[in-house]
């Protein structure tokens, strides 16, 4: 294919010019052929108008890819288009009703507000063939038409001084309807996306280059790691509509109407439509890596006829280590080692650096694309202005492989395993937040903007998703751009958190803090209404206790909160042990772990007494793993009823229905951790002890369970409340704080005068439960069952799928399933 010039479709009688005149010859084009455009398209199939014009002819492509799962529905759309094919068909009164409302409306506001920006981005549009100008007026001769507001998307980019400036891309919003009484009759909300074949696997793309490049390190240490980066130019511009979906998704701006040749942006259908044809450029850009009688010197794209010289960091830039992790990615021993993943129109190619890497690697990708795609012809033949399809600027800009690399919005540093959030997007996005944070408000468009920024930095710091909750129940429902959005107190906390968060991802994230790993540290925790407890595998134990005279002491309604502050707890423990670097930690207790607490916060009734004080113990638990470059394990699994955190949350007799067994005269930590000893020693860890708890974890407790105590008391004056007098001042509506809590109160005496200081002997009744080293093994066995149920192409991409040596990779296979093998 490489030497076969596939051949160059002619012009056509459209005129592909952003004039009056040209839309009215247009018009008189489409009256030849009743306003058809299946007539049309069908009549000049050799030409621009022609639904595979981009691409290699389906006979020329099938022996190179005629395997791949991808393909049989990709050929469909090169020979037909792409349709819109519908649960539900509007009956002609609603469309013509539909199409009267939308033309009489006009564009979004975000559109409106711009309207030179629209005109250059329609008629860049119409300059390389993507949209068909019209008048108005001819939209309604056209059979099934159907018009699409326009909306801008704005965001901030560096020009070419580096300062920031604001691009904009032009969207169709095909899930905006007019229709105001039952169902929305939008195309988006009434397309059946089962009929659409491709799964998409690009939003798992850069968590797999993260773990593919600490299985890189993991397994050869002492290599330096290379990214290239390459971009498919007008991506979805290359896949044509039918003539059906073409008439349903025209344009209106100023006296002119679009007809949408092409994929446009707002469709709900085009993503899986344009993944037919990037997983398989995708999938052959690895085959051909791993060719072993492929010469990129003598076969390569004419794009690229040369290796550029890789960029690397100095030598004395030492090389970060990469933690074991819990999935399993083959990389082989010697000879091409490298791997390429894509996200929509980009592709990145990950490989060790080695000169035999160095010399083939860079060919891969653009060679596959140049191989699928129709070559570019040449400006003096190409019937209309057409762009190559490897886009040249950034290929020269990103495509020499580096250490160093922006990838998909983030600066990944394969030297130092580190991922960053560029300085332009910190200084812009923390400067928006202390906006908001100043006043208190923003506009609609604003929050629904901010909210994007934000969930793209969760991907880099996934313990932050749980923040997102709060803000994103603020844009339901749907408003218009410039209502004003007011912001409540623990909001406002939110995004106090987030701009902490921001700047942390600014200096950069271990990549060993993102991957799926094996915790390597592991412990329980458990509470009651009387006090908290727990220890870890190292042995160190803690038990704290709800003073007597605290509104909290006894009260269920706080229960849930003293689970999640426990396993707080245990995790800060665990971080200021610095025997383990970049510490994975599992916090159980015995209901969750401590990841699904977290997560859990975010839809807690805010109406619940504790709402408050779980709010500030997440994001104390957020706060902690960034400041301690920690994380907690990803798996959400079941807690176990473990004995022995459950008999430090409490002690004495008075409260409980049964004494308890070992700490039932209120003994001193040391005369406990003997007899927990002497009782369970099959059930604790070796170096079992109990000892007080730092000072600073002591006031964090005192201020959580103080801020929960005065939800209680807020609750409690509400319940009691009576109606005031004339004249009556009314009672004190502020919280007051609750005294009896303080740090030394948490903690049980180190000497107690009713302690038994005889020797103790053996309960009578033994204390069932399960061995130490059983008790890890149960917990371990549910992670790695938790882990077994996600899909594998969350961290692995397969090869195999050109050639038939393996499925393509699946969104629903897992690695319980036997099809999972990678090669």
């Amino acid at each position: 294919l490489t030497n076969h010039m596939t051949a160059t479709p002619k012009g056509s009688p459209i005129q592909f010019a952003n004039t009056r005149s040209a839309a009215e010859q247009n018009e008189r084009t489409l009256e030849m052929y009743e306003f058809d455009l299946s007539r049309l398209i069908d009549k000049f199939a050799n030409t621009t108008l022609g639904y595979g014009s981009e691409f290699r002819t389906v006979e020329e492509l099938k022996p190179l890819i005629g395997t791949h799962p991808n393909f049989p529905a990709l050929a469909q759309v090169l020979t037909n288009g792409m349709s819109y094919v519908f649960t539900r068909e509007l009956d002609s009164v609603t469309k013509l009703a539909e199409l009267k409302t939308l033309l009489a409306r006009g564009n979004h506001k975000s559109a409106k507000e711009f309207p030179d920006q629209v005109q250059k981005l329609l008629a860049k549009d119409v300059l390389h063939g993507f949209t068909i100008p019209i008048p108005t007026r001819t939209v309604w001769k056209i059979p099934g038409a159907a018009v699409q507001p326009l909306g801008l998307a704005s965001q901030w980019t560096l020009d070419e001084e580096g300062l920031r400036v604001v691009k904009f891309r032009m969207t169709q919003d095909l899930s905006f309807s007019s229709h105001q009484s039952g169902d929305s009759v939008s195309i988006n909300s009434r397309i059946d996306m089962s009929a659409y074949a491709a799964e998409m696997i690009y939003g798992w793309c850069f968590p797999r280059i993260v773990q593919y490049t600490l299985a890189l390190r993991f397994h050869h240490p002492r290599f330096r790691i290379l990214i290239c980066k390459y971009d498919y130019s007008d991506a979805y511009r290359r896949i044509a509509h039918s003539a059906g979906a073409a008439a349903q998704t025209i344009s209106v701006h100023d006296d002119l109407a679009y007809l949408s040749l092409r994929l446009t942006f707002g469709g709900s259908p085009n993503p899986p439509t344009w993944c037919l044809f990037s997983e398989i450029v995708t999938d052959l850009a690895n085959e051909i890596s791993q060719c072993e009688e492929w010469d990129p010197s003598e076969l390569h794209s004419p794009a690229q006829p040369h290796a550029p010289n890789p960029k690397r960091l100095p030598d004395d830039v030492p090389l970060a280590e990469s933690k074991r992790m819990a999935v399993s990615i083959p990389i082989p021993a010697n000879g091409v080692i490298g791997r390429v993943d894509g996200f929509i129109d980009d592709l990145i190619n990950v490989f060790l650096d080695t000169p035999h890497n160095c010399r083939i690697q860079p060919h891969a990708v653009p060679l596959a694309m140049h191989v699928t795609s129709r070559p570019h012809a040449g400006d003096d033949v190409e019937p209309i202005i057409r762009r190559p399809i490897l886009s040249i600027p950034k290929l020269l800009a990103e495509g020499s492989p580096a250490e160093v690399q922006n990838v998909l919005g983030w600066r990944i540093d394969t030297r130092r395993l580190l991922i960053a959030l560029p300085d332009d997007k910190h200084d812009a996005w923390v400067g928006d937040l202390t906006a908001i944070e100043t006043t208190g408000r923003c506009s609609f468009k604003e929050l629904d903007r901010i909210v994007g920024r934000l969930n793209h930095s969760s991907y880099v710091v996934p313990v932050t998703r749980n923040f997102l909750g709060r803000l994103r129940s603020l844009l339901s429902p749907r408003r218009r751009d410039d209502y004003v959005v007011k912001l409540g107190a623990e909001d406002l906390a939110d995004i106090a958190l987030w701009k902490t968060i921001l700047t942390r991802a600014n200096q950069g994230i271990s990549m060993n803090l993102i991957a799926t790993r094996e915790p390597d540290r592991v412990c329980w925790s458990d509470a009651c209404p009387w006090g908290i407890g727990g220890y870890s595998l190292s042995g160190r134990a803690w038990r704290i206790r709800i003073p007597p005279n605290s509104i909290v002491r006894g009260h269920k309604g706080v229960n849930n909160l003293l689970e999640f502050v426990g396993m707080v707890v245990n995790v800060w423990l665990e971080c200021l042990d610095k025997t383990t670097d970049q510490a994975c930690i599992l916090a159980v207790g015995d209901n969750t772990s401590a990841i699904g607490w977290l997560f859990r916060t975010a839809s807690l009734d805010q109406e619940s007494h504790a709402h408050e004080a779980h709010l500030f113990v997440a994001r104390s638990l957020a706060t902690i793993l960034l400041d301690h470059g920690c994380c907690i394990a990803s798996q959400h699994i079941k807690g176990d009823l473990n004995v022995v955190a459950d008999l430090l949350s409490f002690a004495g007799a008075s409260e409980r229905r049964k004494a308890h067994p070992l700490a039932f005269d209120d003994p001193p930590d040391d005369i406990l951790t003997q007899r927990f000893r002497a009782n369970l020693a099959s059930q604790v860890p070796e170096n079992f002890r109990i000892s007080p708890l730092p000072n600073v974890i002591l006031c964090w407790i005192t201020r959580v369970l103080q801020i929960a105590a005065s939800s209680l008391e807020a609750a409690r004056k509400d319940d009691t409340r009576t109606p005031t007098g004339s004249g009556d001042a009314g009672s004190d509506s502020g919280g007051k704080q609750d005294t009896t809590l303080t740090p030394s109160s948490l903690c049980y005496p180190t000497t107690s005068e009713s302690c038994s200081r005889r020797r103790f002997s053996s309960v009578t009744e033994p204390l069932v439960g399960p061995p130490a080293g059983t008790l890890q093994e149960s917990v371990r066995n549910r992670w790695s069952q938790a882990l077994c149920g996600k899909p594998q192409a969350t961290w692995l991409r397969r090869f195999g799928a050109i050639s038939g040596k393996a499925p393509c990779t699946s969104r629903e296979a897992t690695t319980c399933d036997p099809s999972c093998d990678p090669y």
